[in-house]
């Protein structure tokens, strides 16, 4: 009878140390996915895990570091929290050509994490689409020809959103934006630009609208315009 006593302890002591981690507020267990939002195919990313400690809220946000998803956009996470976690949250930031110019490097998304349940969380990151204009007037009368021109970078928003007017002038043959790289582009979250634009020259004006469409993800496109 005794050893069928230690035996039941044991099987009982045996089932609470095997009880799921995701069941232990103090443990973080998550699937964490990072996906093309067009497609939803994998793409990797940077992850880290945020809270507040509320047994040390002097100590301010807490942050750990991940590996990034895998080439299938794939993270799996397990992780300890020390002290009392709240305000838990997972965040991702893609690279490349998922990420417009100028944006503040230390922006992610982010989402809650649920410190009882095996998370399984999918961020959708929309590809960017970089370009830039190739002007060149093949048909150039002389030094007094001028050019203006706006582009219309959000077409599925409206026409409302689009660009200040540029003026060239003579005979131009020239890439614009003119910076030496690809982070001085132009961007959009769509696959087609508009551009419009009037040319002056040999005191006639003229007016034309071009929709260019399928500019390639992730590469840098480059917009030929000849007038």
């Amino acid at each position: 009878m005794k050893n069928l006593s230690v035996c039941l302890l044991a099987i009982v002591s045996l089932g609470i140390t095997s009880c799921s981690k995701e069941k232990n507020d103090n443990y973080v267990v998550a699937t964490i996915k990072t996906v093309d939002a067009d497609t939803d195919v994998g793409i990797p990313a940077e992850v880290k895990l945020e809270w507040r400690n509320e047994k040390d809220e002097e100590a301010g946000i807490q942050t750990v570091n991940f590996n990034n998803t895998n080439s299938a956009g794939i993270l799996q996470i397990e992780e300890k929290l020390k002290g009392k976690p709240r305000y838990v949250q997972i965040k991702a930031r893609p690279f490349d050509y998922y990420v417009p110019p100028y944006v503040n490097e230390l922006h992610f998304d982010e989402q809650d994490i649920d410190m009882e349940e095996t998370n399984i969380l999918t961020f959708r990151f929309y590809p960017v689409y970089y370009y830039k204009f190739h002007f060149n007037s093949v048909d150039c009368f002389d030094e007094t020809d001028s050019m203006r021109y706006t582009w219309i970078y959000r077409p599925t928003i409206g026409e409302f959103d689009q660009s200040e007017p540029v003026m060239l002038y003579g005979c131009v043959d020239q890439v614009m934006p003119a910076g030496p790289t690809y982070s001085d582009a132009l961007y959009s979250y769509d696959d087609e630009v508009t551009l419009k634009y009037d040319i002056w020259r040999n005191g006639v004006h003229t007016s034309n609208t071009i929709v260019y469409e399928n500019l390639a993800k992730a590469t840098e496109n480059l917009i030929e315009v000849e007038f």
